[in-house]
């Protein structure tokens, strides 16, 4: 396997979350594949489009370089627990929380860098708040080293929101 991710993973690009920000094209450096973290996967050599049937094919492709079995990556791929939580958040209080948040997660060293929200690291552990585009709400995401920890961050940084907004 590891053959197969040296010849087709080269770099890593983060992108913001909307689907016509991850589409391929405006980038220094050819992607070969564009994932969005909720299973839909864009290969620009074939065409600039979200495509479950492609991304198939492909992971085929990439699996059969090394003689790889689906089930050998599925055993060794990491358990994710994952929280989230969404906030209410009056529009006209956003940008204060979105300051107050950024300050908070600069006390963390290199956390704060989010494409369009703020991320905190904690090692293994992270959580990322982004102010939704259409609603006056916030989204709260982690993932913590255990289902219980995940939602006690994702519990801590809502509960900051809310406390900014009040």
């Amino acid at each position: 396997m590891q053959a197969a991710q040296d010849a087709f993973i080269q770099h890593r690009v983060l992108t913001p979350t909307s689907p016509e920000t991850q589409t391929p094209g405006t980038g220094e450096k050819p992607l070969i594949l564009v994932g969005n973290g909720e299973g839909s996967y864009i290969f620009p050599d074939f065409h600039p489009g979200f495509d479950g049937m492609m991304a198939v094919a492909r992971i085929l492709q990439f699996l059969s370089v090394d003689s790889t079995s689906l089930s050998d990556v599925a055993i060794n791929i990491p358990t994710a627990h994952l929280g989230r939580q969404t906030v209410p958040c009056p529009w006209d209080a956003t940008g204060r929380v979105m300051r107050m948040m950024h300050e908070q997660a600069s006390r963390f060293g290199d956390s704060g860098a989010a494409s369009e929200g703020v991320r905190f690291d904690f090692g293994a552990e992270w959580v990322l708040v982004l102010p939704d585009a259409d609603l006056p709400l916030f989204h709260v995401h982690a993932e913590g080293q255990s289902p219980e920890a995940a939602q006690a961050l994702v519990a801590k940084h809502a509960e900051m929101i809310r406390r900014i907004v009040t």
